[in-house]
């Protein structure tokens, strides 16, 4: 685990949440006498590739043209997803 938390660089915390939603899947590893958390490549890197293409709250105004509170306030409304939908329309 600690090899993923590398690659992410996301905290402990935050790799626990991963496993438990389900992001990424683990087995425990009986090393003698400890036991030994392991996750799977492929779901680190598929997380990893995530993170790589979601735009920060900046970026998002920065490319409709906006200031990042209007994007604060749309997405504390629930309507960010929406607007998200559309913008993955109009790139295609």
């Amino acid at each position: 685990m600690a090899e993923a938390r590398r690659l992410l660089e996301i905290t402990h915390r935050a790799t626990s949440d991963l496993i438990a939603t389900g992001q990424v899947e683990f087995v425990i590893r009986n090393r003698g006498m400890t036991l030994e958390y392991v996750v799977r490549l492929f779901d680190v890197q598929n997380v990893k590739d995530k993170f790589e293409r979601a735009l920060t709250t900046r970026g998002l105004a920065k490319e409709l043209g906006v200031d990042c509170q209007v994007i604060e306030e749309l997405a504390q409304a629930g309507d960010l997803s929406m607007l998200m939908n559309s913008l993955q329309l109009r790139r295609l």
